[in-house]
């Protein structure tokens, strides 16, 4: 009697692995992917998410001329729910602001930053960034339904 050994369960285990790695890759999320990363508009330089020095799913964005956002992985995410009632406390409340991660997606990241002054007045900016040929597109939009679209090349990379 001769017995064929096959290399079958090798090969379907490599293939798992194979697949594995490749949704791994692919579920990355925006932060995940363009963390630390510089970018120019051919006139400023936008630090794009930089992590804090004291936390480490602290991040943020800044360029010379404006401070985009702030964001913690761990707090900044809502259901809708929580998110319609921040909205709430920041229209009918002095000096209050909340921030909150919309989308992460691998494509798309989404942030919305309320806010409201010591008169009253209450303010509501959507910073979306998505990737377009290897250029970072940012579109701020307010509540006054004014979009601001910029347009970062990458200086370099992590």
């Amino acid at each position: 009697m001769s017995y064929v050994k096959t290399n079958t369960p090798m090969k379907l285990l490599t293939t798992i692995a194979a697949l594995l790695i490749a949704l791994s890759a692919y579920s990355q999320e925006f932060i995940e992917m363009n963390y630390n990363t510089k970018w120019t508009n051919g006139v400023n330089e936008l630090s794009f998410l930089e992590r804090t020095e004291n936390d480490k799913d602290t991040y943020k964005a800044f360029s010379k001329t404006s401070y985009l956002f702030y964001i913690n992985l761990n707090n900044n995410y809502y259901s809708v729910k929580d998110l319609e009632q921040e909205r709430i406390v920041v229209r009918n409340c002095c000096m209050c602001s909340y921030t909150a991660i919309l989308k992460n997606s691998r494509d798309t990241l989404r942030i919305e930053k309320g806010s409201s002054d010591d008169f009253g007045n209450s303010d509501i900016i959507v910073n979306t960034f998505y990737k377009k040929n290897e250029k970072l597109v940012h579109v701020k939009s307010s509540d006054d339904d004014s979009n601001i679209v910029t347009i970062w090349s990458p200086i370099n990379s992590k």
